[in-house]
């Protein structure tokens, strides 16, 4: 359930040190011992979060990159990304903030679309892995001066 995540991680960000492992069991599944995790990483200049579970009534899998310049959020059930930029904390520009990652969600969900429609739609790890390629893309972008 979790190499997948740390791999992408560790591919992203470089070495990880484990901060914390959360796991608990809330479900009612016998064969299963945890149904929810929460693991904090970190790494040289950022740290990472991994959430999944298994109990809620929709299956969550989450990656957040934290760094200086901004923030990554993949999520890997919807297969969205979401880029939140580094920005002041006014109400206008976190309105303006709201609007930005709903169009950028909106713009992944219609790309999704896209390649659903025209047959180049490829669900599971080869998409995640292109989700997880275009991060990287976006943490060179935003470590750059």
């Amino acid at each position: 359930m979790l190499a997948h995540p740390i791999y992408t991680l560790q591919a992203l960000l470089g070495p990880l040190k484990v901060r914390s492992v959360h796991a608990k069991k809330v479900g009612s599944y016998p064969r299963v011992p945890f149904d929810e995790l929460w693991v904090e990483l970190d790494a040289d200049k950022c740290s990472g979060t991994i959430y999944a579970s298994f109990n809620s009534v929709r299956v969550a899998w989450f990656i957040d990159i934290y760094g200086t310049e901004g923030i990554i959020k993949v999520n890997l059930v919807n297969e969205t990304l979401v880029q939140l930029k580094l920005r002041p904390i006014t109400t206008l520009d976190r309105g303006w903030d709201s609007l930005q990652q709903a169009s950028q969600l909106l713009l992944s969900t219609a790309q999704n679309g896209v390649f659903k429609l025209s047959g180049r739609w490829v669900w599971g790890m080869r998409h995640a892995c292109a989700l997880l390629r275009k991060a990287c893309s976006m943490m060179k972008h935003l470590r750059s001066p």
